[in-house]
């Protein structure tokens, strides 16, 4: 979780632009009900990902309530390590997720990527995925 938290952190205030304190408060709102926590919450998976026996990155997913669907999965993160990008974990690291999801029974992963991680947004275009909504913003100053 402190790994996660970190991103989180660097993700809002390098893509989402917001300042430090906010995005540090936000990140600990956002993860409260999952910090301290020694056991992975029910209906949630965390994944070592791993080749040739070294650990690339690590994926994490829940379960949660759909109005639409009854539930979905919610892909929380997806991390390739820096050293091991562009080799194809990710993409396998997504069907990997999409087995899981079906086996679970659910019919649909959602997800959010930050706007300037475009090697990201390219990997779920090509998986699939569209884009629901894009939220923009212009700072008046």
């Amino acid at each position: 979780m402190d790994a996660v938290r970190a991103e989180y952190v660097v993700g809002l205030i390098e893509h989402a632009r917001l300042p430090v304190d906010f995005s540090q408060d936000k990140a600990d709102h956002d993860l409260a009900e999952y910090a301290g926590r020694k056991t992975i919450p029910d209906g949630h998976g965390l994944f070592w990902l791993v080749a040739a026996r070294e650990r690339v990155g690590r994926l994490w997913f829940g379960e949660r309530p759909s109005r639409r669907l009854g539930r979905t999965a919610w892909l929380y993160e997806l991390e390739v390590d820096e050293p091991f990008r562009g080799r194809g974990h990710g993409r396998r690291a997504m069907e990997l997720l999409e087995a899981e999801v079906r086996a679970r029974g659910l019919s649909e992963i959602a997800l959010n990527v930050w706007g300037g991680n475009d090697g990201a947004r390219k990997l779920y275009r090509s998986e699939g995925y569209f884009e629901r909504a894009v939220e923009m913003v212009k700072e008046l100053r």
